[in-house]
């Protein structure tokens, strides 16, 4: 028996020796685990990383492509984009911002080149199409929530594989399309406003499930003329080149008018649209290699073929960026949805 105040002697070495195992086993277990804790990723962390977080303002913004100082007061996040056209991979940036009526998007992503390649060129003889595109940047909203998978895999689960349109994989499903054109609706400040859905339309040969929003006038139109194999129309100095042509500016080809060698008119004319397609003003400005585009659309359009914004909720949306490209010829986040929500 021990009496306080008298030395105790050592425990025995067998057993000193199991309790010094013991502390090492313990440590080596709490390091290891602590290590795991940094290498696998938080859930939490990867959800966070993937939400726009949308701040109010008090004041609506200007939509001319030079974000003011409004923007400063938005972190970015940022996107991720993989398996573009000939390689094409790049990390975008988001902002959003809100008023009491309208929200507000600015984007911008990095690209060597601003392409606005839908021309006709003159080759001495004949008019021609030029190879090449536009620049272009989609985004693809789950208007009712409806869309399977959708806010785990985003775009990914609508992939169109088997040819270069898109469509939903049920009724109920619908998606709405801002889809910005760099050479189409860029130069009168819109966004193109569609609706995906599982419709079929025929479109060449292929069949696509996007269609347009409902206008009343307005929109980019084709400048061909099939039967003459010339363009309907040119700008109205007609020793203008360029690919940019508005209907304002516009003036009936002159069929017995000289063009020069390399002479270019656009292969589309264009007008802002009127109605449900009109709904998102947006414009881009290329500078540097990068494009800047900022976004505007009422919250609520009142169109059926709109998601509505209410500020309780979340929305969940895909992107999609466009080099030059056409189709499905453009870089996405593979199994990744984004999540908007209004602070």
């Amino acid at each position: 028996m021990e009496i306080l105040g008298q030395w105790s002697p050592d425990p025995p070495l067998p057993y000193r020796i199991r309790r010094r195992g013991f502390i090492m086993k313990t440590f080596v277990m709490f390091m290891i685990f602590t290590f795991l804790g940094f290498m696998i990723p938080d859930a939490s962390v990867h959800a966070a990383e993937n939400e726009l977080k949308a701040i109010k303002v008090d004041k609506g913004l200007v939509i001319d492509g030079k974000p003011d100082k409004a923007w400063n007061k938005v972190r970015p996040i940022k996107m991720k984009l993989t398996e573009g056209k000939d390689g094409f991979n790049v990390t975008a940036s988001a902002k959003a911002l809100y008023t009491d009526t309208d929200l507000y998007l600015l984007i911008r992503w990095k690209d060597a080149t601003e392409s606005t390649n839908r021309v006709y060129e003159f080759d001495g003889s004949q008019w021609v199409k030029r190879k090449g595109n536009e620049d272009r940047l989609g985004i693809l909203w789950d208007i009712n929530g409806n869309i399977k998978e959708f806010k785990a895999k985003g775009c990914a689960i609508l992939c169109h594989e088997e040819g270069k349109y898109m469509k939903t994989n049920a009724p109920e499903e619908r998606g709405d399309v801002w889809h910005w054109k760099a050479q189409r609706s860029n130069p009168v400040g819109y966004a193109d406003d569609q609706l995906l859905t599982d419709i079929k339309k025929t479109k060449g040969n292929e069949e696509t499930g996007r269609v347009s929003d409902k206008k009343t006038g307005g929109s980019y139109s084709k400048n061909w003329d099939k039967e003459a194999k010339l363009p309907k129309f040119s700008f109205k100095d007609n020793t203008k080149s360029g690919p940019i042509l508005i209907k304002a500016e516009t003036a009936t080809f002159p069929k017995d008018a000289t063009f020069s060698k390399g002479t270019i008119l656009p292969r589309e004319v264009l007008a802002k649209p009127v109605g449900s397609r009109g709904d998102i003003e947006a414009k881009g400005i290329w500078k540097k290699g990068t494009w800047t585009l900022e976004m505007k659309r009422a919250l609520d359009t009142g169109h059926d073929d709109d998601v509505q914004f209410d500020l309780s909720k979340a929305y969940y949306f895909g992107m999609s960026i466009f080099d030059n490209g056409d189709g499905k010829e453009h870089a996405i986040a593979k199994e990744t949805a984004y999540k908007l929500i209004f602070k």
